[in-house]
Formats: structure tokens, sequence, C-alpha cells
């Protein structure tokens, strides 16, 4: 049971690096589509992905939906 425990909190705690550091890539101008970039996308998007798609993003009867989700944005370009 500890080690389930132990392994939970350390894969918690690489993802938090892996979001701190896809975070970091933002501030930097000419860091998007870098492989760097596109690895630490397909680290963090599936489970962003899952969360966006469990929450309700509307409030006062205007729905969100498309500002919590960047896929849906690109597509309309």
């Amino acid at each position: 049971m500890l080690l389930l425990i132990r392994f939970i909190q350390n894969a918690t705690d690489i993802y938090s690096l892996i979001l701190v550091a896809f975070a970091l890539l933002s501030w930097f101008p000419n860091s998007y589509g870098t492989q760097l970039e596109r690895f630490l996308t397909t680290l963090s998007k599936p489970v962003f992905r899952s969360l966006l798609d469990a929450c309700v993003l509307t409030f006062a009867g205007i729905d969100f939906y498309c500002l919590g989700r960047s896929d849906s944005i690109a597509h309309t370009k």
C-alpha cells in the first residue's frame, strides 16, 4: 500500500514539473513548434482534455466551452 501511495505521489510530482515546463515555454516566443513543445503538449494535453470535457463551462447562460478548448479555436481559422 505504501508503494502505491509513493508511486502516485511521484507521478503527480513529475506531472507537475511537466506542467511548469509547459507554462515556462510560453514565455519564449520562438518555442512554439519545437520538439520540446510538441513533446510536452502530448504529455499534458490528454489530461486537460478529459478534465475540460467533464466540466460544464457555462456561466449565466454564456457558453465558454470554446475558450477552454484550444483545438476548437484552431479549427475555426
